[in-house]
C-alpha cells in the first residue's frame, strides 16, 4: 500500500467537501410471479445437472445460468414473447415511481434517469426501454419528454441531448451504464435515479449515481431507487457489490494494513448458492458475510505475522549495529574537527598525491585519480584491502582493490564502478564511475564529500537514535489480537458451508447455528460479551424501504405557499415591457402595474423561501437567470441587470 500511495494521490469524494445534493436511497421490492418461479425452478434443475456432471460446459454452465437469472428478475419477456406483462412486476413499479416524481416536479421541470444494462433496444425483439416508454406514455408523460441515451449516436447529438435534459425539455432519460454512466452532464434538474438491474462493478453504481449527486444540481436532496425481486439473483449481486466495495475502499483509503487482496468472483456462483437464493434462504447472506469477514481477518493476520517477523529482525540487527555505529560517530567527530580548518578554503586542486605532486588544473588531477583508481580496481587476486593514492585536508584517499569494483547499468549502457575511501580516524566510502567519458568529476566529488562530513554526522546520529528507540521498545506481542475472531468464524463456516451446499431447511440451519452460538458463548464468555456490546450499537440506515414518506400534495400549490412565506424586502426593481409578462410564469415576487406599457417586478430572496418550506429542497439560486438585456427592457431603474424568475 505504501508503494501504491507513492505513485497515486488518492482523493475520495467524502474528503473533497463538495457542495453536492444529499441522496436518499429506496429499495423497492417485488415478489416472484408464478412464471418467474417456474423459470427459477428450471434454472435450479440445470444447476443440479451441472453439479452432477450430467452436461458438459459447452452445453450448459453457471455463467449462462447467471445471465439468465439476471434477465428473470427484470422481465420474463426477455426470454420469449410467450410471456406477458403480468409475468413480471418490476417495470410497473418503475413506471409508477417515475410518473409520481414527474408529476410532483412538473412546475420546476424536474428530470429523472433510468439505468438498465439488460433489455436494450434491438430490432425485432422485446426490449425493456420501449416497454417502459409505453407504460410512461399511457400514464400521461408526453412522448417528447422521454428519450433514450442510445439515440445520441455521436458527440454532437450527445451535447444536444444534455442541453435538452438540463433545460427540462426531456424529463425522463433511459440508458445503460456504458452510455450514461460516465461523462454525461445532465445534473441541472436531476431529481431521481432508478436502477432496474445490478451492474457487476461497484464503480458502475458510483458512476450511475454520479449523474445527479454532483455539483450544479438545483436540488439539495435527491432520490435513488433500487428495484429488487425478492428471492432472486438481485439479492446475491447486491451482496457481492458490498463485499467488493469493502476491498476497494481499503485500498483507496489505506485504512487497512492488508497488502494482498483476493477479488470476489461476481459473475458466477456455485450451485449451492443458487439454490439458497431460489429457496430464499436467509442464511445465504450470513454465509457470504462470514466468508468475507474471515478472508479479511486472515489477510490481516498474515500482515501482522509478516510485520512481527520484520520487527524481530530489525530489533536483533539494531542490537548489533548500534554499538558499532556509536564508535563510528565518535571517529567521525574527530575527523570533522581535523578537517574543519579547511572547510571554507578547500578546493578540488588541493589534492596531494603520494609523490607530493599537486596539479593546478582539476582536469589533470582527475586524470591522475582515474588511472590510480582503475589500477587498484583491476589489480588482480593477489592484492587485498585499500591502496593509498593521495591526501586531502588531513584525510587519506584510498582506492579499493578488486572486489570493490562493480558493473552497473547506467544512462550510457554498462558502467564500471569502483569504491574509494576517505580515511582518517574512520573510513568513509565513496563510489565513483570509471567509464572513460565520465571521469572528469572525481576531484570535485572528493572535495564536496569532505566539506559535507557534518551532514553525514547528522545522518548517522539520526540512525543511531532510531536504533536505540527500537531496542528500547522491543518487538511487542507475537499474538494477533483478533485470533479468537478467526477461530469463531472458521468454526461457524464449518457448520454453515455443508448445510448451504446440502440444501438444508432453514429450521435445521437455525438449530445448528443456535447450538453453536450457545456452546461458543459458554466456552468464550469474554468474546460473547464483546459481541453483545457490538450489537447494541445503533447502525445508520442505508436504505429506506418506504418511498412514500412525504406528502406529494405539498407540491400542488408550491408557488402560492412560497409567496405567502416570502420576505417582502426588495433587493432590486426592474421595469420591463408587458410583452414579457407571460414569460414570468407566476414569479414568487410581487408584480404591480405602473402603467399600461410597463410592469414593475420586485425581487425577493428566493433561497430563504424554499429553506422555510422544506419541500423537495432544490436550490433556486443555482438555476439559470433571465437577463434583462435579452428581454430588451425600455428602461432599467437599478442593478443587477439579471432578473431571477424565482
Amino acid at each position: 500500500m505504501n508503494i501504491y500511495h507513492i505513485t497515486a494521490d488518492v482523493q475520495m469524494a467524502d474528503g473533497a467537501h463538495l457542495s453536492v445534493p444529499k441522496a436518499t436511497k429506496y429499495v423497492i421490492k417485488s415478489e416472484l410471479t408464478n412464471a418467474q418461479q417456474s423459470k427459477l425452478q428450471e434454472l435450479i434443475n440445470r444447476t443440479d445437472a451441472i453439479q452432477d456432471h450430467e452436461v458438459t460446459p459447452d452445453q450448459d454452465n453457471m455463467l449462462k445460468i447467471t445471465n439468465e437469472a439476471r434477465k428473470l428478475t427484470l422481465d420474463m419477456r426477455l426470454f420469449s414473447n410467450n410471456y406477458s406483462a403480468d409475468d413480471s412486476t418490476k417495470l410497473n413499479q418503475v413506471a409508477d415511481n417515475v410518473y409520481r416524481i414527474w408529476k410532483r416536479t412538473t412546475k420546476v421541470k424536474g428530470t429523472q434517469i433510468i439505468f438498465s444494462d439488460l433489455g436494450t433496444p434491438k430490432a425485432g425483439q422485446f426490449d425493456v426501454y420501449n416497454e417502459l416508454k409505453k407504460l410512461l406514455v399511457v400514464k400521461g408523460i408526453p412522448v417528447r419528454e422521454i428519450a433514450f441515451m442510445h439515440q445520441a449516436s455521436n458527440d454532437e447529438a450527445r451535447v444536444q441531448l444534455e442541453r435538452k435534459v438540463n433545460a427540462g425539455d426531456i424529463r425522463v432519460l433511459i440508458g445503460s451504464t456504458q452510455k450514461g454512466g460516465t461523462g454525461l452532464n445532465v445534473q441541472t434538474r436531476m431529481k431521481a435515479a432508478h436502477h432496474l438491474d445490478v451492474p457487476w462493478r461497484p464503480s458502475d453504481i458510483i458512476q450511475r449515481n454520479g449523474r445527479l449527486i454532483r455539483q450544479g444540481n438545483m436540488f439539495r436532496y435527491v432520490e435513488i431507487y433500487h428495484y429488487i425481486t425478492t428471492g432472486s439473483f438481485d439479492n446475491y449481486l447486491w451482496q457481492i457489490q458490498e463485499n467488493k466495495l469493502k476491498y476497494i475502499t481499503q485500498i483507496m483509503t489505506s485504512h487497512s494494513p492488508i497488502r494482498a487482496m483476493h477479488d470476489v468472483d461476481s459473475q458466477t456462483m456455485t450451485a449451492s448458492d443458487f439454490k439458497a437464493i431460489a429457496t430464499q434462504n436467509p442464511y445465504l447472506k450470513l454465509k457470504m458475510k462470514v466468508d468475507n469477514d474471515l478472508t479479511l481477518l486472515v489477510n490481516q493476520k498474515h500482515a501482522f505475522d509478516r510485520n512481527y517477523r520484520e520487527d524481530v529482525r530489525t530489533y536483533e540487527r539494531s542490537k548489533v549495529e548500534a554499538p558499532v555505529l556509536a564508535k563510528d560517530i565518535k571517529r567521525l567527530k574527530e575527523d570533522i574537527a581535523t578537517t574543519k580548518p579547511f572547510k571554507h578554503s578547500l578546493l578540488a586542486t588541493d589534492i596531494v598525491f603520494n609523490n607530493g605532486q599537486v596539479f593546478k588544473s582539476s582536469r589533470e588531477a582527475n586524470k591522475k585519480l582515474f588511472f590510480a583508481i582503475r589500477a587498484a580496481a583491476f589489480a588482480g587476486a593477489g592484492h587485498t584491502g585499500n591502496k593509498p593514492i593521495a591526501k586531502i585536508a588531513n584525510l587519506s584517499i584510498e582506492a579499493g582493490y578488486n572486489m570493490t569494483s562493480k558493473i552497473t547499468t547506467g544512462t550510457y549502457g554498462l558502467h564500471t564502478c569502483a569504491t574509494i575511501f576517505l580515511v582518517g580516524k574512520g573510513s568513509y566510502p565513496l563510489r565513483v564511475d570509471l567509464t572513460d567519458f565520465l571521469h572528469l568529476n572525481y576531484a570535485l566529488r572528493i572535495r564536496n564529500y569532505v566539506v559535507n562530513l557534518p551532514g553525514l554526522l547528522k545522518s548517522w546520529e539520526y540512525n543511531y537514535n532510531k536504533k536505540q528507540n527500537i531496542i528500547k521498545q522491543g518487538v511487542g506481542t507475537s499474538t494477533f489480537a483478533k485470533l479468537t475472531n478467526i477461530q469463531y468464524l472458521s468454526e461457524k463456516k464449518k457448520i454453515l458451508d455443508p448445510l448451504i451446499a446440502g440444501d438444508a431447511k432453514v429450521e435445521k440451519i437455525t438449530a445448528q447455528i443456535t447450538k453453536f452460538e450457545n456452546e461458543w458463548a459458554t466456552s468464550h464468555p469474554d468474546f460473547a460479551e464483546k459481541a453483545n456490546k457490538a450489537k447494541e450499537k445503533v447502525e445508520a440506515v442505508k436504505y429506506n424501504n418506504d418511498p412514500n414518506d412525504y406528502d406529494d400534495s405539498l407540491f400542488e400549490d408550491l408557488e402560492s405557499k412560497a409567496e405567502e412565506k416570502a420576505d417582502t424586502k426588495s433587493i432590486a426593481k426592474v421595469e420591463i415591457p408587458t410583452s414579457t409578462k407571460s414569460a414570468l410564469k407566476k414569479p414568487v415576487a410581487k408584480t404591480n402595474k405602473s402603467d399600461s406599457n410597463k410592469v414593475t417586478v420586485t425581487l425577493t430572496k428566493s433561497t430563504e423561501h424554499y429553506e422555510e418550506i422544506n419541500l423537495f429542497s432544490f436550490d433556486y439560486s443555482k438555476d439559470k437567470k433571465i437577463s434583462t438585456e435579452d428581454k430588451k427592457p425600455s428602461s432599467v431603474s437599478a442593478k443587477p441587470k439579471q432578473l431571477s424568475l424565482f
